[in-house]
């Protein structure tokens, strides 16, 4: 009964250290899936950020498409200044009263040095 006893306390031990040692090695893998859950939880964050920014930015341009719409069609906008189909580019106009002076820039000479022996 005593030999009985003593492998049953021997397996015991041989179980539990076996248990411990599997324990050990899934440790690193569990810590490394820890980390891998942070990243895709961050990444996930980050997704959100950019999905809101990108509606918000959808929201603004269907906004300005829209004035701008209401703009093009006001009467009073179309007869003063008509606009082309191409680029939209104001040309600035000069003043009648202001005339425009064109005067040549002065040119620059060298200044001669002297060698001193």
């Amino acid at each position: 009964m005593k030999y009985f006893r003593g492998i049953g306390v021997l397996s015991l031990f041989l179980i539990t250290a076996c248990a411990s040692s599997q324990q050990a090695r899934q440790d690193p893998l569990r810590e490394e899936v820890a980390v891998l859950q942070k990243q895709l939880l961050e990444l996930q964050q980050v997704q959100n950020d950019t999905k809101t920014r990108l509606e918000e930015s959808n929201a603004t341009i269907s906004a300005l498409s829209v004035k701008l719409k209401s703009l093009e069609e006001r009467p009073s906008l179309r007869a003063a200044a008509p606009m082309s189909a191409g680029l939209r580019t104001a040309t600035p106009v000069p003043d009648a009263k202001t005339p425009v002076s064109k005067k040549k820039p002065k040119k620059k000479t060298k200044k001669k040095v002297r060698r001193q022996e």
